[in-house]
């Protein structure tokens, strides 16, 4: 993934060194009465929106170059050779700052994407960027026929541990049932913490069989954590696996919570598996 990164930012950064060539080209044949200086901003703009950052830096070093070149080209004198350097140097930081501006706004755009969409306290999905990704395998199963399985999982008595131990106590423990789970699922595979100590997990292309194998692990897992920190908490879930696509996220996640209440009501502590 890495590498495939590093193709692409290398790719748009030639094509935006192309870009600065043909601008410096044009600026040249324009000879100095026409300003173009400004257009030079455009390929590094798009360098920096679209690459990393090293990347728009190496090529606004090239497009100051490029436009020295162009000037001293036209026909550009100055009394002094300084005033060249100096001339282009003023380019160069007039690309660096767009570049910088630029990536700076950008990773500040990805993160308040991310946060939007991931648990404060977790680090998993929140209930909102879940039900787009359960809609989004909706979409796909209906096009590939494939089943898929949610788990929808509850913390028994997790009350006692605020009362009892304190809340950071009970945010430490729903940050390792969180890690518990993301640890032992697949990459293909969705947590989300829907709130309070209500946690599910989407399992695609996953029939029933599968399913039993992934939750009891997690199930068994998460049980030990508890017995070994004398926490009074044990898990009820409810899995449905799902054969028939569901209309929407809404309703599968419904299916899913009265299967979850269904162990609750017959005593807590528990797993169980139904197929719709």
């Amino acid at each position: 993934m890495k590498k495939k990164t590093i193709v692409i930012d290398l790719s748009i950064t030639i094509l935006s060194l192309v870009l600065a060539i043909i601008i410096g080209y044009v600026d040249y044949i324009t000879g100095r009465e026409i300003a173009w200086s400004f257009f030079y901003l455009i390929p590094v703009a798009i360098s920096a929106w679209f690459s990393e950052l090293p990347f728009s830096v190496s090529l606004s070093i090239l497009s100051a170059v490029i436009w020295g070149i162009s000037d001293r080209a036209s026909g550009g004198r100055y009394s002094n050779i300084l005033i060249a350097y100096w001339n282009s140097f003023m380019i160069f930081g007039s690309l660096i700052v767009t570049a910088v501006l630029l990536d700076g706004l950008k990773k500040a755009l990805a993160r308040e994407k991310a946060m939007a969409r991931t648990d404060y306290l977790t680090d998993l999905e929140n209930r909102r960027s879940f039900f787009e990704t359960v809609n989004a395998e909706i979409n796909r199963s209906s096009r590939n026929n494939k089943p898929f399985t949610i788990a929808y999982l509850d913390a028994d008595n997790f009350k006692s541990i605020n009362d009892n131990f304190g809340h950071e106590t009970g945010d430490n423990v729903l940050k390792v049932i969180a890690l518990c789970i993301k640890k032992n699922i697949r990459k293909m595979d969705t947590a989300v913490r829907l709130g309070g100590d209500e946690f599910a997990i989407l399992l695609p292309e996953t029939n029933a069989e599968e399913a039993k194998h992934a939750v009891d692990k997690i199930y068994m897992l998460l049980v030990e954590f508890m017995k070994s920190q004398s926490f009074p908490v044990t898990f009820s879930i409810g899995v449905v696996t799902f054969t028939n696509i569901p209309k929407n996220a809404d309703e599968m996640i419904r299916i899913a919570d009265e299967m979850m209440y269904n162990v609750k009501s017959m005593g807590k502590n528990n797993i169980k598996y139904g197929i719709s």
